[in-house]
Parts: structure tokens; sequence; C-alpha cells
């Protein structure tokens, strides 16, 4: 039957369920280009929180000699699963060490895009000594357009390292320490924020995006559009598959 003999209420509804089929396709699509834009899942953090030792635990199952990091390293894990990633041609789970030195973090930003998943890694024995550090570096890393900003923002897993030793701070006192420091440096923030627009700086509407959470509360990890994990491990004396698992976890989603 030609669509011209067709009636014209078979017409419509065929019509619909093509122009339905459309735009489902479209937004799949759509989905699928946004995620595919970034396939590596980053390990990130200050110096000295365990990046590089976490890596080569992954890739070779025990800890190598390291030192600090002055460039990047990755390690590409075959996925467990059977069915490759369709639209990058690969079932490897690729993790990229990043150099957590201060000095050598701004050359790393523009990695950032390529996330798929973070994995921000701290000393949870030495957080009360590096508190600030730590947090800083996480409020650039969810402030930065490709991770709070993004269309699919990537999830972040915070590897609370060093469970071993005695002093290491719970999970849930982890968090609460990093929100309440974070809490205090984004007033510091808006601050020199405000200083700058009063100033007419040209700049400084961009740093409008900077805020984190929700003004007039007090910062929560709950408030920031990331799905975010604290996870608790002994790098050098557990098996890190949880890391595995969870990065498997978020190829596809």
């Amino acid at each position: 039957m030609e669509w011209s003999s067709l009636p014209s209420g078979y017409s419509l509804i065929l019509a619909l369920l093509i122009l339905v089929a459309s735009i489902a396709f479209l937004v799949l699509r759509q989905r699928i280009s946004t995620r595919s834009s970034g396939n590596d899942f980053l390990i990130l953090g200050i110096s000295d929180a365990g990046k590089t030792a976490l890596l080569t635990k992954l890739e070779f199952g025990r800890i190598l000699p390291t030192h600090t990091s002055m460039e990047s390293n990755q390690f590409a894990s075959p996925r467990s699963s059977s069915t490759d990633n369709a639209h990058t041609g690969t079932n490897a789970v690729r993790f990229v060490d990043i150099p957590g030195h201060f000095r050598l973090r701004p050359q790393y930003q523009d990695q950032l895009a390529s996330a798929r998943g973070l994995v921000f890694v701290l000393d949870s024995a030495q957080l009360a000594r590096n508190v600030r550090d730590v947090a800083m570096a996480l409020y650039d890393v969810l402030v930065h357009p490709a991770i709070g900003a993004a269309r699919s923002p990537p999830p972040i897993l915070v590897l609370c390292n060093k469970v071993d030793l005695f002093t290491a701070a719970p999970v849930a006192t982890v968090k609460k320490m990093l929100e309440t420091e974070m809490n205090r440096l984004r007033t510091t923030r808006s601050a020199a924020l405000e200083s700058h627009e009063s100033e007419g700086d040209a700049d400084a509407s961009s740093g409008a995006a900077e805020y984190l959470g929700f003004e007039g509360q007090d910062f929560k990890f709950d408030h920031i559009p990331n799905e975010i994990r604290f996870q608790r491990l002994s790098v050098k004396n557990e098996d890190p598959q949880v890391v595995l698992d969870w990065a498997e976890e978020n190829w596809w989603e």
C-alpha cells in the first residue's frame, strides 16, 4: 500500500511514530556523543596522596617505587565485560595519573575535558594537616567547566587512602572536614570575586561559575551536580578492585 493511499488517520499516526523515533534517536546520539568525548578516568589529588602507587597497584598488582610525578602516567585495564564499547571501539578502561604538585596542576587542566570519571585520592592519615591544600585541589576540579558545568557531569570517587595508619580519619570525618574547608574557601573566593567586580575587572564575570553549591547554604557535596562517592582504602595493603569496579559501573552511565 502506498503512502498516498493510506487513510488520513493512519498517515498521521505513522508520521507521529516516525517523528518520535527520530527524536529518540537524536537524543540517544547526543547522550552518547556527550559521554564519548571523555574516555579517561583521571587520578587526581595533591602530592604524596598515593596516586602513582594506586596506578602501579592497578597495573602490576603491587606498589613499585615511586617519586613525585612530573608528568602524567597511564594504564589501560581490560574491562571484565565481553561487550566492547560500541562508540569508542575499545573495551579498556584507561586510568591517567595526573601530577599533584601545585605548580604542575594548571598544565593538565585541559585533560579534565577528557574525563569520563575522576578518582580523587587523599591521604586520610594526614588530612588534619593538609585539609586546606586538599580542599583547594578538589575545589578547583569541581568548578572546572568540564566537570561542574558539563551536560553530563562525570562521577567522582573520593578515595580515602592510607586507612591502615592509626591517624587515618574515618570517611564521615573526611567528608565533613572537606565540606567545612570548602565552605570557607568558597567564602574567600566569593569575596575576592566581588572585589574584582567592584574594581571593574573585565575577567571577573568568568568567576561566576566558580561558586560551588547553593547560595545562602553551607556547602555540602550533595549540592554539586556530580555523583560523588567516598571510599576508604589502603592502597598499600588492600586490593584496589573497588576502583576498577567503580570505573566499570560508570563506563556506560
